[in-house]
């Protein structure tokens, strides 16, 4: 069952937050014996402070019903599994996923939290992270790449997470 179609997730910015992009989720749940929730995160964007999301390594976070579950959205294999003698810097280690690889799930047993209801909700959330690298920050600061605050979709763009999640029933 879908609980999050594809999106992308604006991160590092207060204007944006990530509650309003991905709102609380209520799914009815089928009777079953146990549940898992099936996620893909990868991160994206470089040029700022930490050169987040794309290389910022960072907790994520998925409330399940009554209980919460984090993980490090990380991939130290891009060397090995990324599109061979590409143009930058496609060995390096990444949030969730390497160029040209397949991305790898974040998959987790829900049963516990969900025990008993007939709905549970679903939240999203990622460790704390302010971009001072952003058109709106005041001071501008901690850019990298030779960036300026106005994203321009090259050196600098903006740190994003793409989000997608499924609810599985078991019988």
């Amino acid at each position: 069952m879908p609980v999050w179609s594809p999106r992308y997730v604006a991160y590092g910015d207060p204007d944006k937050p990530i509650a309003a992009t991905v709102p609380p989720a209520p799914v009815a749940l089928p009777k079953a014996s146990s549940y898992a929730l099936r996620t893909f995160v990868t991160g994206h964007g470089q040029g700022n402070k930490d050169n987040c999301a794309e290389f910022g390594l960072r907790e994520h976070t998925i409330p399940a019903g009554k209980a919460e579950h984090s993980q490090k959205i990380w991939r130290t294999d891009c060397a090995k599994t990324a599109a061979p003698n590409q143009h930058g810097t496609w060995k390096f280690s990444r949030a969730g996923w390497c160029p040209g690889a397949d991305v790898k799930p974040w998959s987790f047993d829900v049963t516990a939290g969900v025990a008993g209801a007939s709905e549970a909700t679903f939240a999203y959330d990622v460790q704390a992270y302010e971009s001072t690298c952003r058109p709106a920050a005041t001071p501008c600061a901690g850019c990298t790449l030779g960036a300026t605050c106005d994203c321009d979709g090259g050196a600098h763009t903006e740190p994003s997470y793409q989000l997608a999640a499924v609810l599985v029933a078991y019988e």
